[in-house]
């Protein structure tokens, strides 16, 4: 049986009742912070989570919203969107299938490089699939140090040893520091 992606659509966390929450980065009621509702699907785990996301990441979501209003308004009564609106949609409002985002990866990618070749700038980006973006987040986390737990539930491990076992390339480089630090701390003692 073949599992697809969940389709997450915004969560109301305000008394308003609105779709986007309070303006807050950090908050867990932050703009642009998803959770999987049972009618669209739930993560691997069967469990929904909320993902802190940064203020610029906040800003980036905002400013898609206005553009998604002004198509909404555009397109007039063949939109096809419901009144919770999905976060990405097609031209008309429907939700974005999940495969047509991980097809769009290698146009994305070959757009950008194609620009820095234009510009003579910068490296290209190597070839790369949608959830290899998932790692590479799993990877910047734990090599600039928040700790492993952290990470796993960010990443919505359900168990510690999965991201262990995942991770442990990454986890064996921070193992060395750690015995570099130590030595330091026995020398300067």
């Amino acid at each position: 049986m073949a599992r697809t992606a969940p389709t997450c659509r915004p969560t109301s966390h305000d008394s308003t009742g609105s779709a986007y929450p309070p303006e807050q980065a950090g908050h867990p009621a932050a703009l642009g912070q998803r959770q999987a509702r049972p009618d669209t699907g739930e993560t691997k785990g069967g469990r929904s989570r909320t993902v802190s996301i940064d203020s610029g990441t906040v800003q980036v979501l905002r400013d898609h919203r206005e553009r998604q209003v002004t198509e909404r308004l555009t397109v007039g009564p063949q939109w096809r969107g419901d009144s919770d609106d999905y976060v990405f949609t097609s031209a008309w409002g429907e939700p974005v299938h999940p495969d047509t985002v991980s097809s769009l990866m290698p146009v994305l990618i070959n757009r950008h490089n194609e620009r820095k070749r234009n510009d003579k700038a910068g490296k290209p980006l190597p070839a790369a699939r949608l959830h290899d973006l998932r790692h590479i987040h799993a990877t910047t986390l734990l090599r600039a140090g928040v700790p492993v737990h952290v990470a796993a539930a960010r990443l919505g491990h359900a168990d510690l040893s999965i991201t262990l076992r995942v991770y442990a390339h990454v986890i064996g480089e921070r193992l060395s520091e750690a015995a570099a630090i130590f030595a330091r701390a026995i020398e300067a003692s």
